[in-house]
């Protein structure tokens, strides 16, 4: 057995069996970590098999580790610090609380008389320096294609291990961060370490954008501080962006103030010039107010001659737009509305019209209608989107079988149109719907009723189950050429019945509910319920007369007093 410490090391390469599998390699770790250096044997390792952990060399400044006669022993910087690793195939140490100090190019494994290895270093992450960007052109002009190159410097330990780790790069446009896999048109990356951004095709958009980088080593945590921006600068003409109002359009009247304003994408700033363009084809420059890529023209108190077109140019070193047309128009009141319709029902008018000429401003409708003791108005009915008719329900006021009197006007800034009226309309009264019979026939029953149909364009029937009335079957009838009409019924054996009519969205009546047992008809208990109607009438007559004529003197009394 040959010491350790001041005694020789025998590493006669040829003394050594081929024992390794596998080896750590190059591991790597941030600080505060553990780090497990791990080698794999061809042979079974046996108990009594002594090792010996180094790093850098085979010196006794550098043991970390020792296992000899079943015993483990720390050394240097190992000491209350590493673990002893070992299976039966498995040799190796654990470091823990990993700092800059431990970063090494060499950790070695001594199998006394069996084998060595010094496959084996720790590095230690460390921040990498500030990235840096650049871009590949100096003068870039719209629609050429940009090129970013970002790259930084590792500051990991050791030195000499840096070449084997890759470092990687993350992009932010506009400062938000770049999903690598959905980048924006017309951007891609140059390589799967991103270190390269492709921008195809500057545009106008592209103006303005700001571009960082931010590197890191593959598998670290640390970053490096974000590149200064890059900024996509480029000389182009100018070309409008916006105007307003967006149809170029300034309705007014005599002594009122419009204005219009512009703004361009340009770069440099440009230059704007507003025209009055008169019906002879003559134009004159007119002042503005203008600031940066933004161009205002305000006409205060109008006069008679200020309507008519006006034109706004803007130019630079590059370039120029041709001239935008604008417009000031003198407002009119809208015309009057046309095509007038209606639907009537008992208890609403559907009115209809067609809007006439708004006078060059938004209008908006009012509707006035009345009968006898009653009169109300609807006001700002909005014009319809696309000019066509427009459409309004009333419903407040409407009563069956009435007479009304209906108009409407249209107003904008400028003022009111001729009111247009409906000719009187008559509300139609409500329907009459009498129930004959229902018979019930196993799942359905056989309905026979009479009906006003004019009236009525759908009757809604709901036949419910009398015990559990959330338990019903509903059927809406159309056609009423029919001589019975079948529906379904729920499961039961006796059954509501209530009956809706309708015309339109108007519910018009709601006829009584009838309840009846299977079988049983329901003109019958109809007539045998007027009956005691009948009855009760004629014995409230009887009484009647017998209390007036059964004692006169007691009237007469009755009549001179109140004399």
């Amino acid at each position: 057995m040959v010491g350790i410490g001041e005694q020789k090391i025998i590493s006669d390469d040829n003394f050594w069996l081929p024992l390794f599998e596998s080896t750590p390699g190059l591991v790597k770790v941030h600080e505060g970590d553990d780090a497990d250096l791990i080698w794999v044997t061809t042979e079974k390792i046996e108990p009594w098999t002594e090792s010996y952990f180094y790093h850098t060399s085979e010196s006794s400044v550098n043991l970390l580790v020792q296992f000899i006669y079943g015993h483990t022993m720390l050394y240097n910087e190992c000491k209350d610090r590493c673990e002893y690793l070992r299976e039966t195939h498995e040799l190796g140490i654990r470091i823990s609380d990993i700092t800059t100090a431990d970063a090494k190019s060499k950790y070695i494994i001594l199998f006394y008389y069996y084998g060595k290895n010094d496959d084996a270093a720790l590095y230690v992450y460390q921040n990498p320096d500030k990235a840096l960007l650049r871009s590949d052109s100096n003068e870039v002009k719209e629609s050429d294609d940009i090129r970013l190159t970002c790259a930084t410097s590792s500051n990991s330990l050791p030195v000499d291990c840096r070449p084997y780790v890759t470092m990687t790069y993350k992009w932010t446009i506009n400062y938000q961060f770049v999903d690598p896999e959905d980048l924006p048109d017309r951007h891609s990356f140059g390589g799967a370490d991103r270190r390269v951004l492709l921008i195809s095709g500057i545009m106008t958009e592209d103006f303005g954008s700001s571009y960082k980088c931010i590197g890191q080593e593959e598998g670290s945590r640390l970053e490096s501080d974000a590149s200064e921006p890059y900024v996509v600068e480029f000389r182009y003409a100018p070309r409008l962006q916006a105007a307003l109002p967006e149809d170029r359009i300034q309705l007014a009247t005599v002594g009122a103030s419009v204005y219009f304003l512009v703004e361009a994408l340009s770069h440099p700033t440009p230059n704007f010039q507003w025209k009055r363009i008169f019906s002879n084809g003559t134009t004159m420059n007119l002042p503005s107010d203008d600031s940066g890529n933004k161009s205002n023209f305000t006409i205060s108190h109008i006069k008679i001659e200020d309507f008519g077109n006006y034109s706004v140019s803007a130019y630079n070193e590059i370039g120029r737009w041709e001239d935008v047309m604008f417009e000031i128009r003198e407002l009119e009141k809208p015309q009057i509305p046309t095509e007038l319709a209606y639907k009537a029902t008992a208890m609403s008018l559907s009115l209809t019209c067609t809007p006439g000429c708004n006078g060059g401003a938004a209008q908006t409708f009012t509707i006035n209608y009345s009968t006898d003791g009653f009169a109300a108005n609807v006001l700002d009915i909005s014009d319809s989107l696309d000019s066509s008719q427009i459409s309004y329900k009333l419903t407040e006021g409407i009563y069956a079988e009435k007479l009304y009197s209906v108009s409407v006007l249209a107003t904008n800034r400028k003022g009111s149109s001729e009111v247009a009226s409906w000719d009187l309309i008559t509300t139609p009264g409500l329907p009459s719907f009498t129930v004959h019979s229902i018979h019930i026939q196993e799942h359905k029953a056989i309905i026979k009723w009479t009906l006003e149909v004019d009236l009525v364009d759908r009757v809604v029937v709901k036949a419910m189950d009398t015990e559990n009335n959330p338990n019903f079957k509903q059927t809406t009838v159309t056609n009423f050429g029919q001589d019975a009409i079948v529906i379904g019924l729920p499961s039961g054996s006796s059954f509501i019945f209530v009956f809706s009519l309708y015309k339109g969205d108007d519910l018009l009546v709601s006829q009584a509910k009838f309840k009846r047992n299977q079988g049983t008809n329901v003109g019958l208990v109809v007539g045998v319920v007027f009956g005691l109607v009948i009855i009760s009438a004629v014995l409230f007559a009887a009484i009647f007369f017998i209390r007036r004529y059964r004692n006169p003197e007691s009237d007469e009394v009755e009549s001179n007093h109140e004399r």
